[in-house]
């Protein structure tokens, strides 16, 4: 007793929090048999301070991260994040740590959002500007994930992952949301589906929008479509990982339990719910476009032969004579596939090659 009375007053909180851990670890059938012998009054009147000390310290403990947190001091951040779990709250203790940090998440993410919409169009990287966002987003989190997670690890021990990922990930899904609705807007996004909605009931071309102002779009869209998938699969990775020790002696159930949560995160969270709404949208886009580009393509082809033919006297040297219009066509042709096989093949979206085939 009089160890944690110290350590409180010359501010140890580590020490104290350590003596406070060795109590709550106590059998509590020994403490009661205890209570019943010659000393029982002695025991009750220190079990009456642990108890008085251990709710000063949980007190002492929140406040100090509070006010670290505030100012943004992660050495103190860490120091108090380290003293929770020895109080048995390691629920609390994840839960204002993934605070803290989806702060220091989404202060980057507004950041590089900021740098986004001020971007110059002529810049090298302006046709992927929202994609290079989101790749920042997903990095950002992931060197949150790698730098903390043998701070969990350690001092909440295995399995806890999954609690500050679950919070990082509410943080990431905000962050989506405003980069995916700028791209939208700044894109217009939903307007190119409805002209090309329209163009697909229109029979005469000229009323037709041009495929070619839809690559740029379409080679966007799975971009950050595949950065997305890259970034979940790191995630699935790690809290399997993490589960897969914390559960080696668990049971069935157990296992299963945890199985469902990780597939609820990586199933209904706004990213990936967001991802399916533009390739939802990105289906029929490329469908246009590689319907389109195959009859424009394949009309150039025709003519050029035609004016091949029509040339006096009509034999094979003739034809080739128009080479540079033909192998301009037969180029045209060969890449259309390369194309819209090199987008849709970023995952998930590797079936509409086949589902607009």
């Amino acid at each position: 007793m009089d160890g944690v009375q110290t350590a409180l007053r010359n501010e140890d909180y580590e020490q104290a929090a350590a003596h406070i851990h060795r109590y709550l670890s106590l059998d509590k059938s020994v403490i009661e048999l205890s209570r019943q012998g010659k000393e029982g009054g002695i025991i009750d009147a220190n079990l009456k301070l642990l108890q008085e000390a251990e709710q000063r310290l949980k007190t002492i403990v929140t406040e100090k991260f509070d006010t670290a947190m505030k100012q943004g001091d992660l050495p103190q951040v860490e120091r108090f994040f380290k003293i929770f779990p020895l109080l048995g709250l390691h629920e609390e203790g994840l839960s204002k740590f993934s605070e803290y940090l989806c702060k220091q998440v989404a202060n980057k993410a507004e950041e590089n959002l900021q740098l986004v919409m001020g971007t110059d169009m002529s810049d090298r990287r302006a046709a992927v500007i929202f994609a290079d966002t989101l790749t920042l987003l997903f990095e950002g989190i992931a060197r949150v994930v790698e730098t903390h997670q043998p701070i969990v690890e350690t001092y909440y021990g295995p399995g806890r992952l999954y609690t500050l990922i679950k919070h990082l990930q509410v943080e990431c899904d905000r962050q989506v949301e405003k980069v995916v609705d700028k791209f939208i807007k700044e894109r217009d996004y939903h307007r190119q589906f409805q002209q090309v909605q329209n163009s697909m009931m229109r029979s005469s071309s000229a009323e037709k929008i041009e495929p070619r102002e839809l690559d740029p779009i379409l080679t966007e869209v799975t971009l950050m479509n595949a950065r997305s998938e890259l970034y979940l699969r790191f995630i699935k990775r790690r809290i399997i990982a993490d589960f897969e020790v914390g559960d080696s002696m668990a049971s069935e159930e157990i296992k299963q339990e945890h199985q469902k949560y990780l597939d609820k995160l990586l199933n209904n969270c706004l990213l990936s719910r967001t991802m399916q709404e533009l390739i939802g949208y990105y289906i029929t886009m490329e469908e246009y476009f590689m319907r389109e580009t195959v009859n424009k393509v394949g009309l150039s082809l025709l003519l050029a032969i035609a004016c091949a033919l029509c040339q006096r006297p009509v034999h094979l040297l003739s034809i080739l004579r128009k080479g540079d219009e033909l192998c301009n066509c037969w180029e045209g042709l060969l890449l259309l596939p390369w194309t819209a096989t090199r987008r849709a093949s970023s995952p998930p979206a590797w079936w509409t090659t086949c589902f607009i085939s």
